[in-house]
């Protein structure tokens, strides 16, 4: 890993984790991903669910 990745993983930034109900900005925890977590997964690209028939 490079010296700019680990200091990218070190700053403590505001973080979503996702669950149930509503959620604001202003719920918002202050992290550190590279502390936090173990694996961090990056998607280019998303798009909206489709509900299954």
């Amino acid at each position: 890993m490079t010296a700019a990745a680990r200091a990218w993983l070190a700053q403590t930034r505001p973080t979503r984790l996702i669950g149930g109900g509503f959620w604001s900005p202003g719920q918002a925890a202050q992290a550190s991903l590279g502390k936090s977590f173990d694996v961090l997964t990056h998607l280019h690209k998303a798009r909206a669910a489709v509900v299954l028939p």
